[in-house]
């Protein structure tokens, strides 16, 4: 990779640790992505992808059959 992992998952906690504050709080019983917030994300990350350099055309396990970036 080309970046810090630690950086990533101390990231993904603070999200995670937001997220359980909200359910200690009562104001979530459960928290779950929808299947249009999912889809969403999907359609952006793809379009997004098209403009890196990992989309150039050449062949890495980083990339999917379809050209873009399946590793992020």
């Amino acid at each position: 990779g080309n970046f810090s992992l630690i950086t990533i998952a101390d990231m993904q906690l603070h999200y995670v640790l937001q997220l359980v504050d909200e359910i200690r709080e009562g104001r979530a019983r459960e928290v779950s992505a929808s299947a249009e917030a999912m889809a969403r994300f999907s359609e952006e990350f793809d379009k997004a992808s098209r403009n890196t350099i990992w989309a150039t055309g050449c062949r890495s396990w980083y990339i999917a059959a379809d050209g873009l970036p399946m590793a992020w």
